[in-house]
């Protein structure tokens, strides 16, 4: 690669790092001519992302070259096609106070508000 990708690279990889993480705790898939829709489920709010199939391949691919990496450095994965039953590390009422990031202009928490609390 050059220096000029090799950089280009780098600050997307940065993007990434500095962007809002949820865990998903399930997926579900949906298929049309010309669409795979993926559902993510976050608890029990789902969030879906639309690709074409030939973008959805590609996801594939790439995901398929990262778990190889992962499972050559951490050990092979136990799968299989029932979803796990985890509980995720991050649950909704995690998300009516998130912290307040004061680093990087704080962007990293930046997305819709909660909804407010009835008062009493």
């Amino acid at each position: 690669m050059t220096p000029e990708e090799i950089e280009k690279n780098k600050q997307e990889n940065d993007k990434i790092l500095k962007a809002t993480k949820r865990f998903i705790d399930d997926t579900r898939t949906l298929i049309a001519e010309g669409s795979i829709v993926f559902g993510f489920y976050f608890g029990e709010m789902p969030e879906s992302f639309v690709m074409t199939p030939q973008h959805a391949k590609r996801l594939s691919m790439i995901l398929a070259h990262q778990i190889a990496n992962y499972e050559s450095v951490f050990g092979p994965i136990a799968a299989s096609w029932t979803p796990p039953n985890v509980q995720s590390p991050i649950q909704p009422s995690d998300l009516q106070d998130p912290p307040q990031d004061s680093s990087a202009g704080g962007g990293a928490n930046k997305g819709p508000k909660p909804p407010e609390k009835p008062q009493k």
